[in-house]
């Protein structure tokens, strides 16, 4: 009887919780955490393709957290896919960093990890759910009718998977009211961001647009992960007598 009871309470705490959420104060807040390529991806809610090319420490897959969260607040009661490219990615990047992300702003929201990954978020108008899927097993959204998809480094996904996945998931975003397929990659050469925003077919159409953040532009990078530090940090390797500790400098900077 005191586990039923200790459950009925913490549902109770749980309902609290959610009623006492401020999503207008949350959405403000997340849009003051970000740096200006972040912020034009997020608040772009017209443009029907939408994609940001940023190198490695831009802040992509915090600009994709905050993406989901104003999506998802757009269309409360309504489905939202998030992709990785595998699905080993999808615990190891997505839901960790979104995790931290949901926590850090305390929106209210459950996870379940079984059979495939989805999270709900208890919003003002209804709980929103997203689906976490793999670019890799992209037949299971067949069937989904969702409002919108976020596509996490698709150019590591293999062209002629991500050219046959991409408009067969674009074909499922027919509900809720902002209906948008979003992605954050770093370019991996003539792929399907270059393809899809780049090409001279592409640069034609209307209905997609490319956002391109560098990473100095991030300013939550620790001062040692910045460009220039990393560039400083190579020139001293180069003029150290140690080759040991050259190589350590250098092994500290790579990447």
């Amino acid at each position: 009887m005191s586990k039923i009871l200790k459950r009925l309470a913490q549902i109770e705490l749980n309902q609290t919780f959610i009623e006492a959420f401020d999503l207008p104060a949350t959405l403000i807040q997340i849009q003051a955490d970000l740096h200006p390529g972040q912020l034009d991806f997020v608040n772009d809610h017209t443009t029907q393709i939408l994609g940001v090319s940023a190198g490695y420490g831009a802040g992509k897959t915090r600009a994709l957290c905050a993406k989901a969260v104003s999506l998802a607040a757009a269309n409360q009661g309504f489905i939202g896919l998030v992709m990785e490219p595998t699905g080993p990615l999808i615990r190891d990047i997505w839901q960790n960093d979104f995790d931290d992300f949901l926590e850090s702003y305390s929106i209210p929201y459950t996870f379940r990890a079984s059979p495939l990954p989805e999270y709900v978020l208890h919003l003002p108008l209804g709980d929103t759910k997203i689906l976490c899927r793999s670019f890799e097993n992209w037949q299971r959204c067949i069937g989904i009718n969702a409002a919108w998809c976020l596509c996490d480094e698709l150019d590591t996904v293999m062209p002629a998977i991500a050219n046959k996945a991409f408009p067969k998931i674009l074909g499922r975003l027919r509900a809720g009211n902002i209906r948008q397929f979003a992605v954050a990659s770093t370019p991996e050469g003539f792929r399907w961001m270059f393809n899809t925003f780049a090409s001279e077919d592409a640069l034609t159409r209307t209905d997609r647009k490319l956002i391109k953040m560098r990473t100095q532009d991030n300013p939550h990078l620790p001062p040692f992960a910045r460009p220039s530090s990393i560039a400083a940090r190579r020139a001293v390797s180069n003029s150290v007598p140690c080759p040991f500790l050259a190589l350590l400098i250098h092994a500290l900077t790579a990447g």
